[in-house]
């Protein structure tokens, strides 16, 4: 999910959120992985407000979903604890909530 820019991905980070909250689908939790892959490709982003929503929809998708996303956990923990040394902090507050809502 690196194209575009960084308005288009923060709105898709967020529609994946909201999408994976809302929606309550066997058809949904097969696409799962993809949304996640999506999702943590953009914590790796340039911009912080990218990292930022990418943070906030991993721990929503997470929370809704959890026995599907047991398999990228390691992935998921590693993505967030980086996060936490950014010098932005909302994106460290963010990052630490979400790390929250995937530790279960």
């Amino acid at each position: 999910m690196q194209e575009g820019n960084q308005f288009d991905r923060e709105s898709s980070c967020f529609c994946i959120a909201e999408l994976c909250t809302k929606v309550d689908s066997p058809a949904l939790a097969i696409q799962l992985p993809l949304l996640m892959r999506a999702l943590l490709s953009c914590c790796a982003a340039d911009v912080w407000t990218v990292r930022d929503a990418a943070c906030v929809a991993i721990g929503n998708v997470v929370a809704a979903y959890p026995e599907h996303c047991r398999f990228q956990m390691s992935e998921i923990f590693i993505k967030l604890l980086q996060q936490l040394r950014e010098p932005i902090w909302s994106l460290r507050e963010d990052s630490a909530v979400a790390l929250g809502q995937v530790s279960y």
